[in-house]
């Protein structure tokens, strides 16, 4: 074998070496940095929930509740489908009015009506207001669906609109237009049944 042959050979073991090492920290550095960015987010979400749990719950610490887990809280003790079942259970063991952390958000429950009328009727100026949900009222089209309303002003306004509009009397004269659309909605659904969906948006 020539010297040129093995100084080659020599050249593209070393250049081989060196690119499997730089391979080898580059892959390295990529785990550490997604190793380093999941605790980073973790960090910064377990204090965010612990921060709001520590500062909202000063008002809500007197009420009983199941216990929830970090972070989810009692997220996954709320069964999907009747949860209303798990709601009485939860109403048997800490009474009509008990509080529940899911993922973050406060959620007071009411369990009969009798309570249910006391704090959201006869205090209502105290409990009357909704939840933010930006990303359905603001982007998801339901900005004029007055339940999702923060309440203030735009609420009242809204709501006293609804009062003089669709009152028993004020129904009345809407009866016309009622009839017309709903002739308008059962041909179409008579016409194409599949598009129910669009239909009653009319």
């Amino acid at each position: 074998m020539s010297l040129q042959n093995l100084t080659l050979r020599s050249l593209w073991k070393t250049a081989s070496l060196y690119t499997r090492a730089n391979v080898d920290w580059v892959f390295a550095l990529k785990t550490l940095s997604s190793t380093v960015l999941c605790l980073s987010v973790g960090i910064i979400f377990w204090t965010k929930f612990h921060t709001i749990d520590r500062r909202g719950t000063r008002s809500l610490s007197d009420l009983p509740g199941p216990k929830g887990i970090p972070i989810l809280g009692n997220a996954l003790q709320i069964p999907p489908k009747g949860p209303w079942i798990k709601f009485t259970e939860w109403a048997a063991q800490y009474g009509d009015i008990y509080y529940l952390n899911i993922m973050g958000r406060q959620v007071v429950v009411l369990n009969s009506a009798h309570v249910a009328h006391d704090v959201l009727h006869k205090r209502g100026t105290n409990n009357a207001d909704r939840p933010g949900m930006a990303l359905v009222r603001d982007h998801g089209g339901w900005g004029f669906n007055l339940t999702l309303d923060p309440y203030g002003e735009d609420f009242h306004v809204k709501r006293r609109f609804i009062n003089q509009t669709f009152n028993p009397t004020a129904t009345k004269k809407h009866l016309s237009l009622m009839y017309t659309n709903l002739r308008l909605f059962m041909q179409s659904l008579l016409r194409d049944p599949t598009k129910f969906h669009s239909y009653h948006k009319m």
